[in-house]
């Protein structure tokens, strides 16, 4: 294995398989073999080698027989199961007024993965706060000015006890480029 599936810098490769193990299962893998595999580490202490090995035994778990969905990989294969053809609107904007418009969403969501990168772990509720009430206790526990937010978010807090930590130490205010 000369490199593994995982993105360093945005988040540690046990965080990404604890994702991967849930998403086999929704795909229909044998959750007991799944569980088998992931038991066999400590997906915490594990070191990167050993991750991507247990990543690459998990993508041979086998396919339940009573998975009753089909999961095309390729364009042909998703064709051949009857995808129904792409719809096409009526577009009242001229292509300089499209141009501008798309433009502007792309940008939104730019800015808004960036801005969010951090507090994705924050979407579960935590010590009795929902996910919106724990990105405000976080950014108030760095200062009454920090919420709402107004810039990325800065990478430490007085209230991560109650709040948890970021991820993306990269998306950061203190890091980001």
């Amino acid at each position: 294995m000369n490199s593994t599936p995982f993105l360093a810098g945005w988040e540690r490769a046990s965080g990404i398989l604890k994702w991967e193990l849930l998403q086999l299962i929704e795909e229909g893998r044998d959750p007991l073999s799944i569980k088998k595999l992931a038991d066999s580490i400590d997906l915490d202490r594990a070191d990167e080698s050993t991750l991507a090995g247990l990543w690459y035994r998990l993508q041979e778990a086998r396919l339940l027989s009573t998975f009753a969905f089909t999961e095309p990989g390729g364009l042909d294969e998703i064709r051949a199961e009857g995808a129904p053809a792409a719809r096409k609107f009526a577009v009242s904007l001229s292509k300089k007024e499209l141009l501008d418009r798309m433009h502007g969403a792309w940008l939104g969501r730019c800015g808004g993965c960036a801005l969010g990168k951090p507090v994705e772990g924050f979407q579960e509720p935590r010590d009795g706060l929902s996910s919106k009430e724990r990105i405000k206790t976080y950014l108030l526990g760095v200062s009454p000015d920090e919420y709402p937010l107004r810039n990325y978010f800065p990478g430490s807090s007085s209230a991560t006890e109650k709040t948890g930590t970021l991820w993306s130490h990269e998306s950061q205010r203190e890091k980001i480029a």
